[in-house]
C-alpha cells in the first residue's frame, strides 16, 4: 500500500479513516484528512470505496503550471 503524502496545504501528517455503515461492520468507505487541527483539510474530503482509492486521491498533486495532475 502506498504511503500517505503530507498535507499539501500545511505539511502536516495525513490520516486514513474508515467510515462504517450502521449494522454492517465490514462495509464502509475511506477518506484521508490532515491531522493538524487548524488546517483547512482537517475535515477531509471525498469518501472512497477502498483504502487504495482514498490514498491515491490524497496523494495526487497538481504541477506548478496547474494544468496536469501528477503523483
Amino acid at each position: 500500500m502506498a504511503k500517505l503524502k503530507s498535507c499539501p496545504f500545511c505539511g502536516g501528517k495525513a490520516e486514513l479513516f474508515k467510515h462504517r455503515s450502521f449494522g454492517q461492520p465490514d462495509y464502509g468507505s475511506y477518506s484521508v484528512a490532515c491531522g493538524t487541527y487548524d488546517c483547512i483539510m482537517s475535515d477531509g474530503g471525498s469518501s472512497y470505496a477502498t483504502k487504495h482509492e482514498a490514498i491515491e486521491a490524497w496523494n495526487r498533486r497538481r504541477k506548478e503550471n496547474g494544468n496536469e495532475l501528477w503523483q
